[in-house]
């Protein structure tokens, strides 16, 4: 799967690289045993994702036979799990975690996990690090009140991960004080925007969902990145 490797080209490497010859028909036999194997144990990391205290979740698209597909990606504490499925909605989110997730979501701000965050209640931490990198969209804009909004914002969306990264040279409760002060500051900036449309969406963004950038303030164990 890492190499896009179909059957031949895995029976050649196994023939010249490591000395092993195996017709096609038996490695496909052999690679159903595994995944036979392996359907137990995925079933009940499966099942227990629902559980998770903290979880972080992404999708990415791929085709099979000109077929799309979405590889969704769940990362639990010890395991990570990887699920296939043809949708890219809130429903896999439903399916997989079911409506009462006690847990906090890791994730980006796509569609999907908004509406599941919404219809369910969930507790969401939006990624930082996408965050910034739309905030480095406004720097690409014309528009120059745009850009100073982007550059101001961004400067104190560094400033909170430079605190992040020096975090051993305070005690708990100083580095507490000083998140909750950087995370002020952030929403200062980002809940003044200029008009400029752009600039005007994420303020909203800000608006409504500004709490779910920072929850890994008030959660102990949770990243600001998904």
């Amino acid at each position: 799967g890492v190499c896009h490797a179909s059957f031949s080209t895995l029976r050649k490497f196994l023939r010249d690289v490591v000395g092993v010859t195996i017709s096609r028909g038996q490695l496909a036999k052999v690679i159903r045993k595994v995944s036979a194997a392996l359907a137990g144990p995925y079933q009940t990391l499966l099942d227990s994702l629902p559980a998770q205290r903290r979880l972080n979740v992404d999708e990415t698209g791929h085709k099979d036979n000109g077929k799309l597909w979405w590889t969704w990606c769940f990362r639990a504490e010890l395991f990570t799990l990887f699920k296939i499925e043809p949708s890219r909605g809130s429903e896999v989110l439903l399916k997989v975690l079911g409506e009462e997730f006690n847990g906090v979501l890791g994730c980006d701000y796509f569609s999907a996990y908004r509406k599941y965050m919404e219809d369910c209640r969930i507790a969401v931490q939006f990624c930082l690090a996408h965050l910034i990198r739309e905030v480095k969209f406004l720097l690409t804009l014309p528009d120059r009140a745009a850009r100073h909004y982007g550059e101001r914002l961004l400067d104190e969306l560094r400033g909170l991960f430079r605190l992040i990264h020096h975090r051993q040279a305070f005690s708990p409760r100083q580095f507490q004080r000083a998140l909750e002060q950087s995370r002020e500051a952030v929403l200062e900036v980002g809940l003044h925007a200029p008009p400029h449309r752009a600039a005007r969406n994420l303020a909203a963004r800000f608006r409504k969902h500004g709490e779910a950038y920072f929850r890994f303030i008030t959660t102990p164990g949770l990243e600001p990145t998904n």
